[in-house]
């Protein structure tokens, strides 16, 4: 199985950085369930898509640098 959700984030929303970060941390995690063998995140720039994936659950991939350095508004996660 899968868990598979996603996040439409502008920055004309009135939402904060940590907003934005505890949000998609709480996403991240609530889709663990459905699939613990792997996890990765995804995301759309204009004329890219950046991939991040790792053989391990999300509680293991939001504490990894690269998951943390990942922010909603634009600045990519290094990778």
């Amino acid at each position: 199985m899968c868990g598979i959700f996603g996040v439409i984030a502008d920055s004309k929303l009135n939402l904060s950085g940590a907003q934005a970060r505890q949000t998609m941390d709480r996403l991240f995690l609530l889709s663990e369930s459905r699939g613990k063998e792997a996890a990765g995140i995804a995301y759309m720039r204009p004329g890219a898509i950046r991939v991040a994936k790792y053989p391990e659950p999300a509680s293991n991939v939001i504490k990894r640098n690269a998951y943390r350095q990942y922010n909603l508004y634009g600045r990519e996660f290094g990778m």
